[in-house]
């Protein structure tokens, strides 16, 4: 039984297998080459911002790729569209690069994002939904069986040996090929959700010992990120599951009442909830690094230092001013929200989380055509990224792991958008019928009597 029995199968229209064999495999370089991508510019220590030459170049190439086969997309398929929120949120990137502290840097940064941003969209454009997410499950089923491997066979390379400065309890953390057990960890629980809730075109017992094996590997990370956000984003899914999309109007005004409370409430018990923050162990040590970004944002809270110019950008970084000691060697402040304040300030921050987390989610909520098990996929791919980035950073990051997953789910909810009615699963074309279709009136029987 083959392990795809239906995502990668021949498709409705006249697009044979071969015509998409170089987009999947285009697809499955670049996330792979994102996984790698740790390889090519995770540092110990603070850098001057130069770049990598092969990074660059092997990502230029597949952007050329991606769109010389997104060109030959079926003649009627529309091109997947950026989103204009996306492209707002770019433009204040841009923008930003007129004060930034370091331009030069920071462009280079600024096209790598652009780059990858850009590649997704062109490959999910071609692969669409359902052969997109296969390509997303095969390279992570490859990766684990690889991460397995150099944790049996190699365990020098596969277990962290030595303690890290700035996180003494990576001895004994698995990493697999990947660079750092968190990196591992994300791919873990992201591969997680893909079999959990986009799994059912794979064979029924690869898929869940792709589940289980990922889950014992995330177990042996110890990343406890991923862990906690994974079973949120898991029950996020199952809510969206058993959600009636007749009532999505009513979720979203719940969700803007819970928002607004959680917001009045913030106002009202700042200090109960800043409290953790005199616990210099709190977070291993996350909470030592965030004071020295706030410092800066209550300095430059409405434009920032500008895109790519915090970290990273040499002598004239503002963490040396901001920040002492071992804070300073660090490369990301270990939340992706604070990153994104001190970069692009209040506004970008909020351009950020409206552009990249809360429209694509209400899009997902909103749309009658986005339902079943796809719906909850992207809800808990959007749920996940969302929640990891309260204590990892990837935010914009150009080639961030999380990051590439997800502008992938915010191009499968384009994606996704786009069937027709009739292309609809069973299952949600069944759920949606009724608002689709009006409800007619069944005639009344006429009752005969016998002839005599």
């Amino acid at each position: 039984m083959p392990l795809h029995s239906s995502a990668m199968a021949a498709p409705r229209h006249d697009e044979g297998r071969m015509t998409l064999l170089v987009p999947a495999l285009i697809a499955a370089v670049f996330v792979g080459f994102v996984l790698l991508g740790p390889y090519f510019s995770y540092r110990d220590a603070p850098t001057e911002g130069e770049g990598n030459a092969l990074r660059q170049v092997v990502y230029l190439a597949l952007l050329a790729g991606s769109f010389l086969a997104a060109r030959n997309r079926p003649a009627d398929k529309a091109p997947l569209a950026v989103p204009l929120s996306l492209k707002y949120l770019l433009l204040w990137c841009w923008l930003s690069l007129i004060w930034s502290i370091e331009p030069s840097i920071a462009v280079r940064r600024l096209v790598l994002t652009c780059v990858v941003i850009w590649t997704v969209f062109l490959i999910v454009d071609r692969l669409r939904f359902d052969r997109t997410v296969a390509v997303l499950q095969w390279v992570t089923s490859a990766f684990l069986l690889a991460n397995f491997a150099a944790v049996l066979l190699a365990p020098d390379v596969g277990i962290h040996q030595m303690a890290d400065p700035f996180d003494p309890g990576l001895v004994g953390d698995w990493r697999g090929v990947l660079v750092q057990k968190n990196f591992a960890g994300a791919v873990c629980a992201i591969a997680v959700l893909l079999f959990v809730l986009g799994g059912q075109g794979v064979n029924p017992l690869w898929r869940w010992l792709m589940v289980v094996g990922n889950l014992v590997f995330l177990w042996g990370t110890s990343s406890k990120t991923s862990m906690a956000i994974l079973g949120v984003s898991l029950v996020a899914g199952w809510i969206f599951l058993r959600h009636d999309p007749r009532y999505r109007g009513f979720a979203i005004l719940a969700l803007a009442a819970i928002a607004t409370t959680i917001a009045v409430l913030v106002q009202i018990y700042w200090a109960e909830i800043t409290a953790p923050f005199d616990n210099q162990d709190a977070l291993t040590g996350r909470v030592q690094i965030w004071p020295a970004l706030f410092a800066y944002a209550q300095d430059h809270w409405l434009f920032g230092a500008g895109y790519g110019s915090f970290w990273n950008v040499g002598d004239d970084s503002p963490i040396f001013r901001y920040g002492k000691g071992w804070v300073t060697e660090l490369g990301n402040a270990h939340s992706g929200y604070m990153d994104v304040l001190v970069q692009l300030g209040v506004i970008g921050l909020a351009l950020t989380v409206a552009a990249l987390l809360v429209i694509p989610l209400l899009s997902v909520i909103a749309s009658p055509r986005v339902g079943g098990r796809r719906g909850a996929l992207l809800v808990a791919l959007l749920v996940f990224c969302a929640g990891h980035n309260g204590t990892e950073t990837s935010l914009l990051e150009r080639d961030a792991i999380v990051q590439v997953f997800l502008i992938f789910a915010i191009a499968l909810i384009e994606a996704a958008d786009t069937r027709a009615p009739e292309e609809l699963e069973a299952e949600d074309y069944a759920r949606l019928e009724p608002m689709l279709l009006p409800r007619r009136r069944q005639p009344r029987a006429i009752a005969h009597s016998p002839r005599s």
